[in-house]
């Protein structure tokens, strides 16, 4: 790391980021593999940027920052085009710039004079560790999404999920229709059916979170054992999770669930065995569910705009939801005083390869193996994902942390690593 642009860019990051340059310090340049091309680099085989156009292109990523904007965030540093686009709008007056793979970043700076940017009074180089949320408006540099290193995973995802949120947005407003079809199939139900307020939930113990992750099959045990202690556990099963619990003698206490294709996993089930258990609802879940029920249903709503013309028609209570059925469940649990959330199968991810608890009856498959999305689990190593899980990860990570007075712990090392519970196994 000797040569001269390498020496320029390194003594303007020395003067102004002192915390940058003592990670540069750290850098473990044979992780990554790069090779110069005419206009860009190739990182581990991913071109870094265009190679034919890499101003179209960085023009075209600072159309996500308006033009009037006075302060504007960027993820990832790329070749520097993006900076450079941005710092030619006289009305900018700060630009954070967020390093997500301190490796490449140093390659970058071994190849191309970025003193120009660098030396901006207007720029601010930051770790990804200084930043703990996302923060607009931002741009991102895609390929550095991808490249992103193990310490900046949770702020990428976070980066990718805003990003994704307007697509989401999409999605649910081309499931309007479906929506509608759901509350007019359901309606007799949602009309008579009782909220939150009237179910009764035993937290004084704390309460089990049954997810439906591989992990879970580590957990019927204990879950046994819970069912016959006289200070038992309340357990809250995700629908998903029911087969693969009845199946393992393990009645939940509560069951919740979100949309339609619950009935995928539950179609097959022993209802009698279910007598003394309640379901927690949404609307968008199938008639034949509510209707085969044994026992008592609360119907619930989640916060937004499809909810809001049925709550002035039939009040409910709102529960937290974020694309996956965990979090109800888990909001459910606080909502009803749980000082202590223990969670079991809540992976956000494939262990050992591993799509689903056993007993469920959904054939395994090995293919995610393969997957480019990975996420750390709580031995620090890597597991493959999908991108959506990796986004309800996140917006979990962020629902703890709002919530500073109930104790999160997550029941397996194996799965994801969940910032804001402490990670133990439990035997």
């Amino acid at each position: 790391m000797t040569n001269e642009v390498l020496s320029k860019n390194l003594t303007i990051v020395g003067r102004r980021f002192p915390k940058v340059r003592k990670k540069i310090a750290s850098a473990n340049l044979a992780s990554i593999n790069v090779e110069v091309e005419q206009n860009t680099i190739l990182v581990n085989g991913i071109q870094l940027t265009s190679n034919y156009d890499r101003i179209d292109e960085a023009n075209l990523q600072a159309e996500l920052i308006p033009e009037e904007s006075a302060t504007a965030f960027v993820y990832g540093v790329g070749l520097g085009d993006l900076c450079d686009v941005l710092l030619k709008r006289k009305q900018l007056g700060k630009l954070y710039v967020c390093i997500l793979n301190i490796d490449l970043f140093v390659h970058v700076l071994n190849v191309i004079d970025h003193t120009h940017w660098l030396s901006d009074e207007r720029v601010i180089l930051l770790l990804s560790e200084q930043l703990k949320e996302v923060y607009q408006p931002f741009a991102a540099v895609p390929a550095e999404l991808v490249l992103a290193d193990e310490e900046s995973a949770q702020i990428r995802d976070r980066v990718i999920l805003e990003l994704d949120r307007d697509f989401v947005g999409r999605l649910h407003r081309n499931d309007h229709l479906w929506f509608k079809e759901s509350i007019e199939e359901n309606s007799e139900y949602i009309e008579k059916d009782p909220s939150l307020d009237e179910l009764s939930v035993p937290v004084i113990n704390g309460v089990y979170i049954a997810a439906a992750g591989p992990t879970l099959s580590e957990h019927f045990e204990l879950l046994q054992k819970n069912q016959l202690s006289n200070t038992r556990k309340t357990l809250i099963a995700v629908d998903a999770a029911v087969k693969p619990l009845l199946n393992n003698n393990i009645i939940p206490d509560i069951v919740v669930s979100a949309d339609r294709s619950s009935r995928l996993t539950l179609t097959d089930v022993d209802f009698t065995k279910l007598k003394q258990t309640s379901l927690v609802y949404f609307p968008r879940i199938s008639l034949e569910l509510i209707e085969n029920w044994p026992s008592d249903r609360y119907c619930v709503y989640s916060f937004g705009e499809l909810y809001n013309n049925l709550d002035k028609k039939y009040p409910k209570e709102k529960l937290y939801i974020s694309g996956s059925v965990i979090h109800p469940a888990i909001d459910l649990a606080v909502q009803k005083g749980a000082e202590e959330i223990i969670l079991l199968g809540a992976d956000f991810g494939f262990p050992d390869n591993q799509t689903y608890a056993s007993g469920q009856g959904i054939q395994n498959t090995e293919h995610y193996s393969t997957s480019s999305d990975w996420v750390l689990n709580g031995k620090g190593e890597r597991i493959a994902t999908m991108l959506n899980y990796r986004g309800y990860l996140r917006d979990l990570e962020r629902y703890i942390m709002s919530k500073p007075d109930v104790k999160f712990v997550n029941g397996s090392l194996k799965g994801a690593k969940i910032a804001g519970a402490a990670s133990l196994s439990i035997p």
